[in-house]
């Protein structure tokens, strides 16, 4: 069995790079979104609009034992 943990940011002191998605948290639970440098807010996958609140964010990764592949 494998246990996988998913490790949470704090929002206000660390931010992800602005072109990955990540799991974002909010008093209105969580949520795919991502970190816009350009105008400095959070921004919802599905509404693609500015999302106040964020609190926390996490990039989780899969299955450890699958390979996860990426474009560069």
């Amino acid at each position: 069995m494998v246990c996988e943990l998913i490790e949470w940011h704090d929002a206000a002191t660390v931010t992800p790079d602005a072109d990955i998605t990540v799991l974002c948290w909010s008093g209105d639970g969580f949520f795919c979104g991502y970190w816009d440098d350009e105008i400095g807010s959070w921004i919802g996958c599905e509404s693609g609009g500015s999302v106040l609140g964020v609190t926390h964010w996490a990039e989780p990764g899969g299955p450890l034992d699958v390979p996860v592949e990426r474009e560069e």
